[in-house]
């Protein structure tokens, strides 16, 4: 298992410094790896990618030296196991006071 450098540098005191992506490209996220960057936050709540484009931009990102980061959209266990053609719910809307 691959050590887990974010976790390090975090107890160690250091900082972290990583760039959020919200499109997807494992060219690109192995390219910001070979930066420098210490973790990558793969924005699937917000951006483009799916499930299928997660897991090689997870796999670049781990292989480029950083910690990927994956926000999901939707706030349930298991759900980054929906398949992409499954649609994405309505989201109920918080009453304001």
């Amino acid at each position: 298992m691959r050590e887990n450098t974010l976790k390090q540098r975090l107890y160690a005191g250091k900082a972290a410094f990583g760039v959020m992506c919200t499109f997807p490209s494992p060219a690109v996220v192995e390219m910001l790896g070979h930066l420098g960057f210490d973790w990558i936050l793969l924005d699937n709540e917000h951006g483009s990618i799916t499930v299928d484009s997660a897991e090689a931009c997870i796999a670049a990102a781990e292989l480029s030296g950083m910690a990927p980061i994956v926000r999901s959209w939707i706030a349930a266990p298991g759900a980054s196991r929906y398949p992409t053609s499954t649609p994405r719910p309505k989201r109920a809307r918080r009453s304001t006071p």
